[in-house]
This record gives C-alpha cells, structure tokens and sequence, in this order.
C-alpha cells in the first residue's frame, strides 16, 4: 500500500511539473490574471508519539470460573467469586499504558485555493499512511494490587505486547494563509486550517502466560498455563483537527508556482470499545464465564509533522 501510493504521487507530481512547467514558458509573455488555483503535493510525515490507554473489568487468575478442570487436587487453586479477592468492583481500570512511535511515512493530497490579494483560502485534501509501530506492554503497577498479581504469570519468552499496523488518515481540511509582500519570485507564507480526518488501524495486544515447564506459579489453577489472551480489533474514528502551516513558493510564471509547506497538525482524543477474542484461551467472558470481556481503547496525543513539495497552477 505505502509503496504503490509512493509510486503513484511521484509519478503524478513529476508529469504534473513537466506540463506545467512548460505551460509556464509558453505563457510567460502572456498578461493574465486568476483568482483560483488548484494544488498537489507529495511528502514525508512523522508521527511518533501517539498514546494509548487500554482499561476494562479484569479480576485475579484465580477468580476464573472457566479454569475449573474437575482434579481434586488442583480445582482448590480456583476460589469462589465471593472470595474478597475477586472484589474488583465494576469501574474500568487501566490495564496498559502505551506510546506508539509510527515513524516518518508517506502524505500526498490535492487542494483548490482562492486568491485575494495578499489572503488566500483553501479546501486541502490529504492522505496518509504508516506500516505501523510494536511496543511493550508496561508493567502493570504494584498499585492496582488484582492485575499486578499477574506480573508474574508473564512469559519471558513472548512478552506482553501491543501493535498498530495498516494505519491510514483521509483528511478535509479548510485553510486560510497570508502571503508576505516582496519583489522577488519567492513568497514566504503562513497560515492554519481547520478540519476532520478518518483514521483507520489496526490494533492488537496479546498476553501469553508461563507453562508449568516455565515456573508458572504454583499459588495459580494450573489449567491457566501457557494460555493466551489475545484481541485484534480494527479502529475507524472520524475526529476534528487543527493545523499550522509555513511555506515558501517559487514563481515559475504568473500562472505556475513550486515550493515547499511544513506543517504541525493535532486531533481530538477518541476511543474505541470491543470484546476480546480471547481470555486464557477460552472464550472472552469475565471471572463469572457469563459476561463479555469488553475493554475500551483511548488515544491521545494524536498529531503529526509534516513537510511536502507542491505544485500549484492557476486558471
């Protein structure tokens, strides 16, 4: 995907300079003037700091109902649901807490302006893609004692881990700029746009515990061990944003221009609920074997830099 959108937007900006550009010098001894004009642009975007908080009901291993195996000897390792042990209450907690470094990407977009005088105004819509990001889960803090509990259930061979890959933003943005006076082809300008984007992903997390070969402890019920708890979701939210932006343009003619924009964008918070595929290998329910095992996703610090080359032509 990231490679044939490469591929495609540094064909499309090369043939577009090309024809422009020879426009350019065919008309160049032509008077004109124009107040709209019609951009593309193709760059480089990072985004290395989106954050995570992944919460949901979780009791102590032992809790489970699911994990009885009927041997006398070891069904004790199971406790009733009114042990005060499973006492978690009904408020989620976090049960991770992560950063996600995406790395430096792929933006390509398209725009159609209007021109008064020194003001311009403009309807921009981009594009983004990254191949994704792994990280670790952190470990869980002594102080939610039900999960720290599970600290040391954890395979040391396949860590706890979460992933965002097949990520992917289709945003609309309305931008305003103003374009600094000189007497050169060169035109240094600012602006800011506002706007909303549709972001796509997916995420997984995954929670292998040690075998009994492993020194799974032995306080635990034994059908626990070398169990996974695993969930592959797909996120799609629409969120608001704003964007600063900073550029300079060449002036090949009155009618074409390149240049280059560099720009810092930011996006609401937003959430994203689901049920687990699964819980210690069995199906996704809670301690009671009855009730979904639903946890809830937020993502913060959602924003980006970005710098891109253009071309833009009047008519």
């Amino acid at each position: 995907m990231r490679s044939s959108l490469f591929q495609f937007f540094i064909a499309i900006f090369g043939l577009c300079v090309l024809v422009l550009t020879g426009a350019a010098h065919a008309e160049a001894d032509q008077e004109r003037h124009s107040d709209i004009y019609v951009g593309l642009e193709f760059g480089f975007v990072n985004a290395d700091g989106l954050s995570s908080d992944l919460s949901g009901i979780n009791h102590p291993t032992q809790c489970d109902q699911l994990l009885r195996d009927n041997d006398p000897a070891t069904d004790d390792k199971v406790v009733d649901l009114s042990d005060p042990s499973c006492n978690v209450g009904s408020t989620p907690r976090i049960l991770s807490a992560n950063s996600f470094d995406l790395g430096n990407e792929l933006l390509g977009g398209i725009s159609v302006g209007y021109v008064l005088d020194r003001l311009r105004v403009e309807l921009e819509y981009s594009h983004r893609v990254y191949d994704g990001s792994d990280s670790s889960l952190w470990r869980i803090p002594d102080s939610n004692a039900p999960l720290a509990s599970k600290n040391n259930e954890v395979s040391e061979l396949d860590p706890p881990s979460e992933r965002i890959s097949n990520f992917d933003a289709h945003q609309l943005f309305v931008n305003a700029y103003y374009d600094f006076p000189n007497s050169s082809r060169w035109t240094p300008y600012l602006g800011a746009g506002f706007g909303w984007t549709r972001t796509r992903f997916d995420y997984s997390v995954r929670f292998l515990r040690k075998t009994l070969a492993q020194g799974y402890p032995s306080d635990k019920p034994p059908a626990a061990a070398g169990t996974l708890s695993y969930w592959d979701t797909r996120v799609s939210e629409t969120s608001f944003g704003y964007q600063l932006i900073g550029g300079l343009d060449y002036a090949l003619s009155d009618d074409t221009s390149i240049g280059i924009k560099a720009r810092w964008a930011e996006f609401d918070d937003f959430n994203h609920t689901g049920v687990w595929d699964l819980i210690r290998s069995h199906e996704p329910v809670r301690a009671d074997g009855v009730t979904p095992w639903e946890s809830e996703l937020k993502f913060d610090d959602v924003e980006y830099w970005a710098v891109s080359f253009l071309v833009k032509f009047k008519f």
